[in-house]
C-alpha cells in the first residue's frame, strides 16, 4: 500500500463508507477501496463492490465483465471472482451460501472454500425432503447432498418423493420407470424393480402389493423383502357379504 498524493485522490469519486470506516472509490468504471488514513487497500479494480457484511460479516461481494467473487478488508480475493451468480448464507443452510457457474450450481462455505461442485442443474432446500438433505438433480436425475455438500444418494432416479408418504422412514424411488424405495439412512431398501407398488397395510398389515411388467402380482413387506413372488394375474380382497 502507499500513501495517495492530492493529485491521484482528485482522480477518484468517493462513492460510500463502509461498515468498518473504508471508502469505496471510484476511477473511471472500477470501483477500488480506501481506508481512514487515505490508504489504498485495493486500487480501482472492480465494476462494483458491495458493502461489506452485506452476506458475511467481513466479506464485500465484488463484479468484474459479470462474475462475481469475495474480497475481505484487506482487499484480497476469498473467493475466487468467477461466478454467474452467488446466494446468501442461510438462503439453503445456515453454512453455505449457492454458486453457479457455467449454468451449474453448487456450495462454498464461511471459510470461501467449495464444499459441493457446480456440477448440478438444480439443488433445492433443505428439509424439504429430509431435514439434513437437499435434492440435486444432475442431467434430470434426482439425488441427495447433505449438510456437508456431499452427496448421499447419487442423482441416478428419475423421481424420488417425498419420505413418509407410503410408509413411515421410506421414500418411493424410480429408475428408468421401475419403483422401489429408499431409507432415511440413504440405503436402497427395496430396489427399484416393480412396474408398480401400492400403499401399505391396504391387503395386510405391513404388506405392499407390487407389480411386474408382465401384469404379475405378490407383495412385499415392511422390511422390503418378498413375502409373495409377483406370479399370480391378479390379487383381490375377500368382500365381506351379509347373510340373509
Amino acid at each position: 500500500m502507499k500513501k495517495i498524493t492530492l493529485f491521484y485522490y482528485a482522480l477518484f469519486s468517493i462513492c460510500l463508507v463502509s461498515a468498518q470506516n473504508l471508502l469505496i472509490v471510484k476511477s473511471g468504471d472500477f470501483y477500488g477501496i480506501l481506508n481512514n488514513d487515505g490508504v489504498i487497500v485495493l486500487p480501482p479494480t472492480y465494476h462494483s463492490i458491495e458493502n461489506f457484511g452485506a452476506i458475511k460479516s467481513g466479506w464485500a461481494k465484488v463484479e468484474l465483465d459479470g462474475k462475481y467473487g469475495f474480497i475481505n478488508t484487506d482487499g484480497e480475493i476469498v473467493v475466487d471472482v468467477k461466478y454467474d451468480e452467488l446466494g446468501y448464507f442461510g438462503d439453503y443452510h445456515k453454512n453455505l451460501l449457492k454458486i453457479k457457474k457455467d449454468g451449474g450450481f453448487g456450495f462454498i462455505d464461511k471459510s470461501g472454500s467449495i464444499v459441493t461442485q457446480t456440477v448440478y442443474d438444480s439443488i433445492g432446500m433443505y428439509g424439504n425432503y429430509h431435514k439434513n438433505w437437499a435434492l440435486v438433480k444432475l442431467n434430470q436425475l434426482n439425488g441427495f447432498i447433505d449438510t456437508s455438500g456431499k452427496e448421499v444418494i447419487k442423482p441416478v432416479y428419475d423421481l424420488i418423493e417425498k419420505f413418509d408418504i407410503i410408509k413411515k422412514g421410506w421414500a418411493r424411488i424410480s429408475e428408468n420407470g421401475k419403483y422401489g424405495f429408499i431409507s432415511r439412512e440413504g440405503r436402497v431398501v427395496v430396489t427399484p424393480k416393480y412396474l408398480s407398488v401400492d400403499a401399505f397395510d391396504v391387503y395386510r398389515k405391513g404388506w405392499a402389493k407390487i407389480g411386474l411388467e408382465n401384469n404379475k402380482f405378490g407383495f412385499i413387506n415392511s422390511d422390503g423383502k418378498e413375502v409373495v413372488p409377483p406370479i399370480y394375474d391378479d390379487v383381490e380382497l375377500f368382500k365381506e357379504t351379509k347373510n340373509l
